[in-house]
């Protein structure tokens, strides 16, 4: 789901659950295509439905800090 006010674009993306595969790597792979198709200023918020526990998203977060906005 998009948001934005139509004069400027979008703003921003959530990502309701598409971001869940066991494969780390696999979701870092796609939070990047995300980010190179939003480009570097659009807010990207990812909420996966809890399908991770805190260590697996602290690595998550690690495997993709270098292009965290």
């Amino acid at each position: 789901v998009g948001e934005g006010d139509g004069a400027d674009g979008l703003r921003g993306v959530d990502d309701k659950g598409r971001i869940n595969d066991p494969d780390l790597r696999a979701n870092v792979r796609l939070i990047e295509a995300l980010r190179d198709a939003l480009g570097p200023d659009a807010m990207l918020r990812i909420d996966s439905n809890q399908a991770f526990s805190l260590p697996s998203c602290l690595a998550t977060a690690k495997l993709s800090s270098g292009r965290a906005k």
